[in-house]
């Protein structure tokens, strides 16, 4: 019986809803692993768009309605600003907030400073060519691979692709020589170990487990990217440019106007958070974009006719279109949207914090609640789709028999998020998305290894 009450005792008054809760576990059992992509359905088909979970000692509170999500990154956009900070993001932030953990207003001026300079309409141009250049590397690489039909490692290999066209942006260099081979770059493994250091840990749920918890690995990594930064910065003085040709060039001309030095490991600490964010995600949705195309080969080969349509039949030498020429294909742009929709890189892609105590959906939300958005439940969802669970490019082109019109409604369909915390390398990771699956889908037909498993 004590267990009993335990279990069903609110975590405040007017609370939302939340399941029946396990001594000491909470409502982890719901988050497991192995079972994460139907838990998540089955838990707001049974508790409804809003609940409170009680994950070890952590209150969370997860939202799956396009309702709340307008209502949290529209109406109250200002409260829901700031992102939970995990265990290893404090020993991230430590040296500097940079722009992930930076509040208002210095988050506002960071964007406007990345929205200004490598952001601008102006570096809309050298940023293309060096994803077609970085493309064209890693073509080289996939035609050894094409000629005999073997099997390759595309994620790793788009990965490093994306960290070479992120690199450049940033501070002028390639991480990778050698694109799809090994790599001997220690601030590579760096940058990985930082990334993987500020995903969620046991301690981060129970807090008690935080003095037996070593951030070693997390620790020096930060320390190593953080010496390396201020090398880099250093060499680029050295170099006096006369005009900026990367991010460390703008902010060593930012930092003429502000004798800053914590404004200095501020901006520099962009640098990491461009790095981080930039690598893993594009890689991964365009890894997934191609392994659904190579399972819906009648879809293929549709976007190879328009492709075909739009720059001619294949030849020996690759193409390398420019934005403009992709950016206006309609099945291209639904592919990667209804790819975008149907494999959500994570279910929880957002960790944002109550800055104060408000209310959601009417239900009452403590100050520091950490609120997650549940992109799984949005875009795989009966209450939103027809057979959400089918690959159907179609749905998103307006006239097509197939279109539906909540793929045009906001606070429903944007994997880049709303709100004032949006990801800010929006524009570039669709730029490469376009162009990569163009390119890649008008030189190769993709088919999947027997036995694999996605």
């Amino acid at each position: 019986m004590l267990v009993w009450l335990n279990g069903r005792r609110k975590s405040w008054p007017g609370a939302p809803p939340s399941p029946f809760r396990l001594p000491f576990l909470g409502n982890l059992n719901w988050l497991s692993m192995s079972t994460i992509f139907t838990s998540v359905m089955d838990l707001h088909k049974k508790f409804g768009p809003i609940v409170l979970l009680k994950l070890g000692d952590k209150d969370v509170v997860v939202v799956a309605s396009r309702e709340i999500h307008k209502e949290m990154y529209g109406d109250k956009t200002r409260i829901f600003s700031e992102r939970g900070k995990t265990l290893g993001a404090v020993v991230y932030s430590r040296f500097a907030d940079g722009l992930a953990y930076a509040n208002n207003p210095d988050y506002i001026a960071y964007r406007k400073f990345l929205h200004s300079t490598i952001l601008s309409a102006a570096s809309l141009r050298p940023n293309i060519h060096a994803i077609n250049q970085e493309l064209s590397h890693a073509l080289r690489y996939f035609d050894r691979f094409a000629r005999d039909g073997s099997v390759c490692d595309f994620e790793k290999t788009m990965f490093d692709v994306n960290m070479n066209v992120v690199g450049r942006i940033c501070f002028g260099q390639r991480f990778v020589d050698n694109i799809g081979g090994d790599i001997n770059n220690p601030l590579y493994q760096a940058i990985s170990d930082v990334f993987e250091g500020c995903k969620f840990n046991l301690a981060d749920f129970f807090s008690f487990l935080k003095p037996f918890t070593t951030m070693d690995k997390i620790e020096k990594a930060n320390i190593f990217v953080e010496e390396w930064t201020n090398k880099i910065y250093d060499a680029h003085i050295a170099l006096n440019r006369e005009q900026p040709e990367d991010l460390v060039d703008y902010i060593i001309q930012k930092m003429k106007n502000e004798n800053s030095e914590g404004e200095k490991k501020n901006l520099l600490k962009i640098v990491t958070d461009i790095l981080m964010a930039g690598g893993e995600t594009v890689s991964t949705t365009l890894a997934w974009a191609i392994y659904t195309l190579a399972s819906h080969p009648k879809v293929a080969t549709k976007l190879q006719a328009e492709l075909d349509a739009t720059f001619g039949a294949p030849t020996e030498t690759p193409i390398s279109p420019k934005f403009e020429e992709v950016s206006d294909l309609p099945y291209l742009t639904a592919v990667i949207k209804e790819s975008s929709r149907a494999n959500p890189v994570l279910v929880f892609p957002l960790n944002r914090r109550a800055t104060e105590d408000t209310t959601l959906a009417g239900y009452q939300i403590k100050k520091g609640t950490w609120v997650w958005l549940n992109t799984w439940y949005l875009w795989r969802s009966e209450q939103y789709w027809k057979n959400p669970d089918a690959f159907i490019p179609e749905r998103w082109i307006p006239g097509a028999p197939e279109f539906e019109e909540n793929t045009t409604l906001p606070y429903l369909t944007e994997p880049f998020g709303k709100g004032v915390r949006n990801c800010i390398g929006e524009t570039l990771a669709w730029q490469e998305l376009m162009i990569c699956t163009a390119v890649l889908l008008h030189r190769y037909n993709f088919k999947v290894p027997k036995n694999f498993k996605a």
